[in-house]
């Protein structure tokens, strides 16, 4: 099943040229099951049984269709063509769109097989040691492995929760405080709000009241521009290509994610203002502040009237904006 709307063709441009690279590999990973709550930076699931590692070993391996990756030798580090093939083939083999599984892994690891994140989250899926294990996923460093389970969990998580959106806040979050957010009896965090819209174009509340009819107009992720992998330096976001000339700044915060949480929240506020819109990101750094890259959200205008017209609009419903040239 893809989400509707989204008919790239993914593998393709996998394999065309790439370009460079975002960084801030996320916190949000998978957690053990014997994690007594839900933490930022781990991701918690049901305790294991027979079934389930029945379905995991079934679900691990490409179906007949998919394109199978080239295993590396021992000791060489995989390639562009091979990580690409194994989100293809893993996506193939649980039943998931290639750019909804594209966009995940992008937020969890800026597709860098050697991340580690604060919290000890490893990985291009950032899986937790603990969870490594639980999943029979003996090396999270390697790739080739790393993507199935990440891919397997996934489709767990979907046929739980009913739908692609719940399952990455469930990935982010741990299924335990989605449940818990469906129930009433919590809310959901804002870095998980932002991962969901990153990756579905639709917030948690759309996804929680079902399947969205229409698509979100997300751009393109191919693979091996966001794959530029085994060098030491990650730019902060993906390259927004022909910007629009003007922006109506609303937010701004040195988390990526921050930033989002709060444009998905100003989206809430002002659903027939912003609603439909899609946020421009646009990272500068601050003289004093180091490599800290600070993260601008406007809304992206063609000419300097459409821009005033938009801020004007939301100014008089209560909110606050500045109309600058991007």
């Amino acid at each position: 099943m893809r989400l509707p709307g989204w008919t790239s063709p993914l593998l393709a441009l996998c394999l065309a040229a790439s370009a460079p690279s975002a960084s801030g590999a996320g916190e949000q990973s998978p957690g053990p099951p014997s994690d007594p709550g839900p933490r930022p930076g781990i991701t918690q699931s049901a305790a294991p049984d027979a079934s389930r590692s029945s379905e995991k070993s079934e679900t691990a391996a490409p179906s007949e269709g998919a394109a199978r990756p080239r295993m590396p030798a021992p000791g060489e580090p995989p390639s562009r063509e091979s990580i690409c093939l194994a989100v293809q083939s893993a996506a193939a083999a649980n039943e998931l769109p290639i750019e909804f599984f594209t966009r995940l892994i992008w937020q969890e690891s800026r597709f860098d097989p050697r991340a580690v994140s604060r919290k000890g989250a490893q990985g291009v899926a950032q899986f937790m040691p603990k969870t490594a294990i639980w999943r029979g996923l003996a090396d999270p460093f390697d790739p080739i492995q790393a993507l199935p389970q990440s891919a397997a969990f996934l489709r767990e998580l979907r046929a739980q929760f009913g739908n692609l959106g719940l399952a990455a806040a469930a990935y982010n979050a741990g299924p335990g405080r989605v449940q818990a957010w469906l129930a009433g009896h919590a809310s959901l965090p804002g870095e998980t709000r932002a991962y969901v819209m990153a990756i579905t174009g639709h917030s948690a509340e759309t996804w929680r009241a079902g399947e969205p009819r229409e698509a979100a107009p997300l751009p393109a992720l191919p693979c091996t521009r966001v794959a530029k992998l085994f060098t030491p330096s990650r730019p902060t976001a993906p390259a927004q290509p022909n910007p629009p000339a003007w922006g109506v700044q609303l937010a701004g915060n040195w988390s990526e994610a921050r930033a989002l949480a709060s444009y998905d929240s100003l989206r809430q506020q002002y659903p027939a203002i912003l609603g439909a819109r899609q946020p421009l990101l646009i990272h500068s750094k601050i003289a004093g502040r180091g490599p800290a890259v600070w993260t601008r959200i406007r809304i992206g205008a063609d000419t300097r009237e459409s821009a005033e017209k938009l801020c004007s609009n939301l100014k008089s419903a209560g909110g606050s904006c500045i109309v600058l040239r991007n």
